[in-house]
């Protein structure tokens, strides 16, 4: 695993410092600090999260169709984040964040420097984390430790957890020694794992078959309908959840783009307009074509053909071959 992320680390770390057309695309602050913020939006979509490993693909080769591309997917990252469906998945509070963050995780944090630090050394992230250490200097209402920190709550309830194994903010190998250690004082807790699933399970688990249906949510819905049958609960849909459709260099995926990896980027509805308004003016500029043909033979038969007043008339050589007779030799005739 360690190898791994150092090769993906390698690969980001050399994205951001190429220096072509597409990396150049990317503006703000300093390119570096867009891209990062970029990925760590995409990184936290079960949706767009695709994206990552495709523009830094096509962003180290940078052809023509890739530069296209990498403009129509963000663009279609962008229209996706302010759609409804988007918007339903999201049901998040800022201010509770906020609290939670500051009031009560801050002295953990450590100062603000620190914090530049580690977040200037990241690969993937967004440097939101840098706004605590800021309302927390600006005075933000603190609370003191509670005297249960650091301990594990002893419970004889049936307690449900809910982690995806891809969750960049609370990682699942902490989850789950977490709940190793919990069942010690809670013997009715159970972790459930969420493959492929980023932070947030409630409203990122899509299902393959329909991504408006969340398997975590259906989950603690039969949960709370049924306390009792934390052990015997159907999670069968964990088994069908979106995951990671890479598929290769070839990936069909409506939200994104047909081909992730090649090509010009386009989403399945924008391959079907595309191909419609191809197809259209085709069709267009051969109806021109005919149209005109027909036009142009027919103005030269008025032209030819129009009669006009004896002394405006050129002359006119009119050949007949006969009729159908064989061998018959050709009759002139002028005006």
């Amino acid at each position: 695993m360690g190898r791994t992320q150092d090769a993906v680390a390698t690969q980001v770390k050399q994205f951001y410092a190429a220096n072509n057309e597409c990396t150049n695309m990317f503006i703000g602050v300093d390119k570096e600090d867009t891209l990062k913020k970029l990925f760590t939006a995409a990184l936290m979509d079960p949706v767009m999260r695709l994206l990552i490993p495709a523009i830094i693909y096509r962003g180290k080769r940078c052809g023509v169709t890739d530069r296209i591309a990498i403009m129509i997917m963000i663009n279609n990252y962008v229209m996706y984040q302010s759609s409804e469906s988007a918007r339903k998945m999201y049901p998040l509070s800022s201010a509770l964040n906020f609290n939670i963050g500051v009031s009560e995780l801050q002295g953990r944090f450590g100062d603000k420097q620190k914090m530049e630090a580690i977040v200037k050394g990241c690969h993937i992230c967004n440097g939101a984390s840098l706004v605590y250490p800021s309302l927390y200097n600006a005075g933000w209402k603190t609370y003191p430790e509670s005297t249960y920190a650091y301990t594990y709550a002893k419970y004889n309830k049936p307690l449900l957890m809910l982690n995806g194994d891809l969750d960049p903010q609370t990682y699942y190998v902490a989850a789950d020694a977490f709940a190793v250690q919990l069942r010690q004082t809670a013997p009715l807790s159970r972790l459930i794992r969420f493959p492929n699933v980023v932070h947030y399970v409630l409203g990122r688990s899509p299902l393959a078959s329909n991504l408006d249906d969340n398997c975590g949510l259906d989950i603690v819905v039969r949960f709370l309908n049924n306390p009792s049958s934390i052990n015997s609960l159907d999670t069968s849909c964990t088994t069908k959840l979106l995951g990671l459709p890479f598929g290769g260099y070839s990936v069909t995926y409506d939200h994104v783009a047909t081909d992730l990896y090649e090509g010009m980027g386009l989403n399945k509805a924008q391959l079907t307009t595309f191909i419609l308004v191809v197809v259209f003016i085709v069709l267009a500029v051969l109806s021109c074509c005919v149209c005109c043909g027909v036009c142009c033979c027919y103005v030269s038969r008025v032209a030819c053909f129009k009669k006009k007043p004896a002394g405006e008339r050129g002359p006119l050589l009119v050949v007949t071959t006969g009729g159908t007779q064989p061998n018959t030799a050709p009759t002139y005739y002028t005006n």
